[in-house]
């Protein structure tokens, strides 16, 4: 009577651990079970029982998996190939924007007419190398400009410079200054398209000469040819920034009085 007894008692207590829905839950609660029913001493052959520990176990063991069928993978590449479609179209017509906006730059210098601000970064992870390339295209811009320069009180010149907000470093060639005042240094230098550039010379005080303003600048003395003379990059654009660009030219604002970087006609800016 005990035995049976006990065997009710487990039999309630295996269904009632059958309910319980947290697997780890109900692991915890088989397991001690199992061992409360292995310790007891078996009085007499045991009986059939509706739950048994093994068939629990295997039901638990053994969750029934979800059935993939053909209709759901085809719904997933058919979904995977629309968020592509979706994500070119919004790419082409970032691109087909910024082309247009390219080509207005540069057919009518008036465009620029507005104080020019510093580009926010592209995330990259979400633009194609030809959508970088034209961020870049637009943003370093170029302009040729009438200048004086003076070193010292001894040598002036009136000369073309190229502003390029893309070059890091101001840059003078060698021929265009009388080498006394070089000064000796050892660097070496690249172009955006890795040539190696020979830097042996640099001049520390020069001044760009505007409307009676003196621009101190200095610069590396390049041997080799440069196209044009003297280049203007980042170091000459701190200085005068804010600034506008013009159909005339250049403008700025410096110590209360407006100036006037005029554009060299003869290299169409």
């Amino acid at each position: 009577m005990i035995n049976t007894d006990k065997q009710k008692e487990s039999s309630l207590l295996l269904k009632l651990v059958d309910k319980i829905d947290d697997p780890d839950l109900k692991r915890e609660y088989l397991l001690k079970l199992k061992d409360l029913i292995t310790n007891e001493p078996l009085t007499s052959t045991s009986t059939s029982q509706p739950y048994t520990l093994q068939k629990i176990f295997q039901r638990f063991d053994n969750p029934p998996l979800q059935n993939i069928t053909l209709q759901d993978l085809q719904k997933e590449i058919k979904d995977t190939k629309q968020e592509l479609q979706k994500f070119k179209q919004k790419t082409k017509k970032q691109i087909i924007h910024l082309e247009k906006i390219l080509l207005q730059k540069h057919s009518s210098p008036s465009s620029f007419d507005n104080e020019i601000e510093p580009i926010n970064p592209i995330d990259q992870g979400e633009t194609s190398t030809k959508f970088i390339n034209l961020i870049e295209r637009i943003t370093y811009q170029k302009w040729h400009i009438n200048i004086i320069i003076a070193i010292q009180d001894s040598f002036k010149r009136q000369t073309i410079a190229l502003v390029d907000s893309g070059a890091q470093i101001n840059c003078i060639q060698e021929e265009l200054i009388p080498t006394n005042f070089f000064e000796k240094i050892e660097q070496k230098l690249s172009t955006v398209n890795g040539k190696n550039l020979r830097v042996k010379f640099k001049i520390s005080d020069v001044y760009i000469y505007n409307e009676g303003i003196y621009i101190k600048q200095s610069f590396i003395l390049v041997k080799d040819n440069l196209d044009i003379g003297i280049i203007l990059g980042q170091p000459f654009l701190e200085v005068i920034r804010p600034f506008k660009v013009t159909n005339e030219g250049i403008t700025t604002k410096l110590f209360q009085q407006k100036i006037l970087f005029t554009f060299n006609k003869k290299t169409n800016y």
